[in-house]
């Protein structure tokens, strides 16, 4: 969703700031990420389960490094 507003904010050449539910929204928007870590965490500590990397991570790593620097544009264009 984070990804759609800055899409969205970045193609209306006069649109004004996100609501602000979105900004609210988007503080939020790792919490499921992290509580599914913090499961794999305790699975894989007591026993339950094994968990290995696998490529997903690194197209997670670099959706974080193209959200950032789509993020630093906006801002450096006035945004």
């Amino acid at each position: 969703m984070k990804l759609a507003l800055l899409a969205l904010s970045a193609a209306d050449p006069h649109g004004d700031e996100p609501p602000a539910w979105a900004r609210t929204l988007s503080n939020w928007s790792m919490l499921d990420v992290v509580l599914v870590a913090l499961a794999i965490f305790a699975a894989k500590t007591s026993g339950l389960a094994t968990a290995f990397t696998l490529p997903g991570l690194w197209f997670f790593v670099a959706s974080v490094a193209l959200t950032v620097t789509a993020s630093a544009l906006l801002k450096r264009k006035g945004r």
